[in-house]
């Protein structure tokens, strides 16, 4: 059954009701005092009833808070495992515009809408939340037409207009317009594994976590690695490679402000989504080696028992040389962050 629509309070000032040809931006001219419109609004999305509102929670920030804290001594019950693939079942997860604001940049506005992604599956009930104008839909939705015709021809997009983009009629009818767009593509996987999709969602994060990491800024890396995490696992399933590579990422920065804990329950969650590579029918991931060894020294450090760390290591590489001769943690994830964003600037 579909997830109930919620009704969202909205202040939403408006200076002047006509766009420039951008579509979501406002050019003042040297007129401006003119045309002065200011009022407020409630931007309405089929709301349930207002018992059910009230049981409804309220979003007000971004939860980079990570969700699959665990102890590297207990034995996992998941049975998930390093899938090359990653497939998921993509009618668990949700789109929802939650809420909607004018923005000004200077001498422009425009309307941010803030999308908050859920999967439907289990306990899951946290949002990952991004927040984009109508210019990054429009980008996205050229791109995705451009590379894929015959997948996007039938897909509906809200298209732009001289005027009244911010009344609150057109905010809400495009608010839905883009719940059903995003709902409509992710169910291709060409376009949802595409660099197009990963740039709208939660490469931009990952772009600004790599250049933290290069310059040693551990500490500011950390949220930003979160968020980017919460929204790849949302999209992507907790057991795809990206969504380890970022966990991995996430060790390495723990690593390095001394907060083993953390470092702790990062390395148990990616460890816990590789196959070893002594089975022949999985492909290998290259962060499995490192990645115990990290997790090794950590329980070292915190006092945990590290014996069956050990002997999964054994089991996965020949000898101590060959162990040893495999590149650290962080060298392989800066080696990714390098192959997946631009350099630093």
């Amino acid at each position: 059954m579909a997830t109930p629509r919620k009704k969202i309070p909205c202040e939403i000032s408006i200076d002047d009701p006509i766009s420039s040809d951008t579509e979501s931006e406002l050019e003042l001219g040297e007129d401006e005092d003119e045309l002065e419109l200011n009022f407020s609004g409630t931007l309405t999305f089929n709301s349930p009833s207002g018992e059910e509102l009230a049981k409804t929670p309220q979003v007000t920030a971004i939860d980079t808070g990570y969700v699959r804290p665990c102890d590297l001594n207990t034995q996992s019950n998941n049975t998930g495992r390093y899938r090359h693939s990653g497939k998921i079942h993509t009618e668990r997860t949700n789109f929802e515009i939650i809420s909607a604001k004018t923005v000004g940049d200077g001498h422009s506005k425009y309307v941010a809408y803030t999308v908050a992604v859920v999967r439907s599956i289990g306990a899951d009930s946290s949002q990952a939340l991004i927040e984009r104008r109508y210019s990054e839909f429009y980008t996205l939705n050229q791109s995705l037409r451009k590379k894929f015709p015959e997948l996007m021809q039938n897909i509906a997009f809200p298209r732009k207009t001289i005027t009244g983009n911010f009344k609150l009629q057109t905010i809400a009818e495009r608010s839905r317009a883009f719940e059903q767009y995003l709902s409509h593509i992710f169910t291709f996987e060409d376009v949802r594994t595409s660099p197009e999709f990963e740039d709208f969602f939660y490469n931009r994060d990952l772009q600004v976590a790599y250049k933290y990491l290069c310059v040693g800024e551990y500490q500011e890396a950390i949220p930003v690695l979160q968020n980017a995490l919460h929204l790849e696992e949302k999209l992507l399933g907790e057991t795809h490679p990206n969504v380890i590579e970022t966990l991995s990422a996430l060790v390495v920065a723990y690593c390095h402000i001394d907060s083993d804990a953390h470092a702790h329950s990062y390395a148990k969650a990616a460890l816990d989504s590789i196959i070893d590579d002594s089975d022949d029918d999985v492909e290998s991931n290259v962060f499995l080696v490192p990645l115990l060894r990290t997790a090794i020294g950590i329980c070292w450090r915190i006092g945990k028992d590290k014996r069956h760390l050990e002997m999964r290591l054994s089991r996965n590489v020949k000898d101590v040389f060959d162990a040893e001769s495999r590149p650290a943690l962080k060298e392989l994830v800066l080696r990714r962050f390098m192959s997946h964003t631009p350099p630093p600037t």
